[in-house]
């Protein structure tokens, strides 16, 4: 997560634990896999997987792209405009240059939990 979405989720957890926030997100039991697919919803490269981006300085700094996600069955379920951050390093592996950053995470977190 970038800055802004990590202030905002550790505010969240200041007030509950993440079993309590997971449990007000998804409003049902407890379910440990949980399948979301996800496409942006632009007509470019960056609809595509990271791994086959060759130029990678198309967008950089912060951006928003409106992203569509899919339940388990493959139907679109929700929309809603993403907002990226550029990670000053490598995460994971070496294979996030980009993280979420939207200061309104709770809202991401509930479409997402949406679609489940």
């Amino acid at each position: 997560m970038g800055p802004n979405a990590k202030l905002a989720l550790e505010t969240m957890l200041s007030h509950t634990t993440w079993d309590g926030l997971r449990a007000k997100l998804l409003h049902g039991p407890d379910r440990r896999n949980v399948a979301i697919g996800y496409r942006f919803q632009i007509p470019s490269r960056w609809s595509e997987p990271e791994e086959t981006l060759d130029d990678r300085n198309e967008l950089s700094g912060e951006f928003g792209i409106e992203v569509g996600f899919k339940n388990r069955s493959g139907d679109y379920c929700q929309t809603y405009y993403i907002k990226f951050v550029e990670a000053k390093a490598t995460v994971g592996l070496g294979r996030l240059s980009y993280l979420v950053d939207n200061s309104d995470i709770a809202d991401v977190l509930r479409v997402v939990a949406a679609c489940d």
